[in-house]
């Protein structure tokens, strides 16, 4: 039986969601029945790699010119990646083309109909539609989406509320257009080895054992809304019902925004220090930088907290849940469809500075609700987000679009 190709199309390989969503794929989609490649686009200033494990059979490769950024200053390299991605295409002749996220999708989905390929399918990690761009480069985008939508076969959305959203809210296209697929990771290294691995961060960072360790995990970009924690941080730290020498604080990732961070800090008058300097000596505020093994620092924190103005299914909070961690996260794009309010955590509206300070001191200030959620945030994930679970549903849904057969 002859295998089916399946070419899926990546913006960037950067550590993220997208990237291991990616990865996965194209590693496990059963060999018997496929023959997977993946092309990405090449990293932006700041990005650090996604490592993927090159001993399993995969066909990964880079188009240097397809760049995340957009803008009529980089229509050169725009056409340059399309005509490239085309002519892997044509020469390929896949039977499927997959793009994921918002650049890949655009330049995946063109050259993808100009080359005739049967089925076309885009999945969406999140949106721009809002607290990204201006006004009238957001109507540009969404009438971009739309045309797009148009010439799709499928359109995959990773939540529930993401369906909402580019269904109904945005229209990007009809609802019943879209299936909804949620992501899939290798879970298990956030549930094995735990112990060793959370003496193992903090000692690495200094901390001692009655102290809290609360994180932050993600690149230090606009969208992500650090601002909002380290404000938190100023008032929780003013509060006298605290004892604030018992915490600290950690920012894990680096981006544009890393500057604009240290200087808010600095306004509020908050300590910091960069672990990655040979003087590194503990301060209140802890920057990492990019870390890959993220199951190794969950074990070491007591909280995590998600700050962000727009997401798609934040994958830190599935690995948080995972690695049974209290969660205290802004209720936006997905949120609500990975957590268990209340349970396996606490929610705040985005950029609500009064609601989210007062969700993390109450977390900070009860053991005895953090641990309760801990057992439960890993009952709720490790059933619906493991990678066989993902596989098995793309699985069906590339038959479904072939063959017309619900397998």
């Amino acid at each position: 039986m002859k295998k089916v190709k399946v070419l899926r199309i990546l913006s960037r390989l950067c550590v993220g969601g997208p990237a291991i969503h990616c990865v996965l794929l194209t590693q496990h989609l059963p060999q018997d029945k496929y023959e997977s490649i993946l092309i990405h686009g090449d990293l932006d200033t700041g990005d650090a790699p996604y490592l993927y494990d090159t001993s399993l059979p995969s066909d990964i490769r880079l188009i240097k010119s397809m760049k995340r950024e957009v803008g009529l200053k980089n229509t050169w390299k725009e056409w340059k990646s399309l005509r490239e991605v085309y002519r892997i295409i044509r020469k390929e002749k896949p039977d499927i083309v997959h793009t994921h996220t918002a650049k890949a999708g655009f330049i995946g989905r063109f050259a993808a109909y100009f080359a005739k390929t049967p089925i076309i399918i885009h999945t969406f990690h999140g949106h721009v539609f809002h607290s990204y761009f201006s006004k009238w480069k957001t109507k540009l985008f969404l009438f971009i989406e739309r045309r797009l939508a148009k010439i799709s076969d499928g359109i995959i959305a990773i939540s529930e509320q993401q369906k909402h959203e580019l269904g109904t809210v945005f229209k990007v296209c009809k609802p019943e257009k879209i299936k909804v697929i949620p992501l899939g990771f290798d879970l298990t290294p956030f549930f094995t080895d735990t112990e060793n691995k959370r003496k193992d961060f903090r000692t690495r960072y200094k901390i001692k054992d009655d102290e809290l360790a609360i994180g932050l995990v993600g690149r230090m970009v606009p969208i992500k809304n650090h601002a909002l924690f380290i404000q938190a941080i100023a008032r929780i730290l003013d509060n006298k019902e605290v004892q604030s020498s018992k915490l600290r604080f950690f920012l894990v990732g680096d981006g544009a925004e890393r500057k604009n961070i240290e200087n808010l800090c600095n306004t509020l008058n908050i300590s910091f220090s960069d672990a990655n300097q040979i003087d590194f000596i503990p301060a209140t505020i802890t920057f990492t930088g990019y870390q890959n093994k993220i199951d190794w620092v969950n074990a070491g924190l007591d909280i995590l907290v998600l700050t962000s103005k727009n997401e798609g299914t934040p994958v830190s909070l599935i690995e948080a849940q995972a690695s049974g961690l209290p969660v205290v996260s802004t209720r936006v794009g997905g949120v609500e469809n990975i957590v268990i309010e209340n349970e396996t955590a606490l929610l705040c509206q985005s950029d609500n500075l009064n609601e989210f300070t007062e969700k993390l001191l109450y977390l900070i200030q009860n053991p005895e609700k953090r641990e309760n959620m801990r057992g439960k945030g890993r009952q709720n994930v490790l059933p619906k987000y493991h990678y066989t679970r993902l596989v098995q549903d793309i699985d069906q849904y590339y038959q479904l679009l072939l063959y017309g057969r619900d397998i």
